[in-house]
């Protein structure tokens, strides 16, 4: 019970921070969740609070490293988009496709560093259970998002 009262408490008032802070709705949304997926994941792995003080930092720049990939990626799409649509020559589109393997491959290779330190942090049984958490975690997230596009479309 005391871990579940921490994790609320640090839960709380990190949101409460959030409600402060400039930007657009969209990046406050984004933390928002990001935050209520931390707190429900603490629980679902059942860390201890000097774990989870370990664990937290961890889970922030897992994340802070999917988004910035993301950008990178969509960047890149953009670009190559751009090129594309004005015929530009073999070449540049080579270019750019190596381009966005060289990424892909980075981004890999900086994922599996995160999953190892992760790993390191956490018992077997654990990350087990954090695993099959990002897999549901996503898979509900997904079907939320396409059911209020359904709602919204009526």
């Amino acid at each position: 019970m005391k871990k579940i009262s921490i994790i609320i408490v640090v839960f709380l008032g990190m949101s409460l921070n959030l409600l402060g802070e400039p930007g657009p709705p969209h990046s406050r949304d984004h933390k928002v969740l990001q935050e209520y997926r931390n707190l429900r994941l603490l629980q679902t792995l059942n860390l201890s609070e000097k774990q989870s003080e370990k664990i937290l930092p961890l889970l922030n720049k897992i994340e802070q490293h999917k988004n910035n990939s993301f950008v990178e990626q969509q960047n890149l799409t953009d670009q190559i988009e751009q090129k594309l649509s004005k015929g530009a020559s073999r070449q540049d589109i080579k270019r750019l496709n190596q381009k966005y393997l060289n990424l892909m491959t980075s981004q890999m290779k900086q994922m599996k560093k995160d999953l190892q330190k992760l790993q390191k942090a956490l018992t077997p049984e654990q990350f087990s259970r954090f695993l099959l958490f990002e897999r549901r975690f996503g898979r509900r997230l997904k079907e939320r998002l396409e059911k209020m596009q359904r709602m919204n479309k009526k």
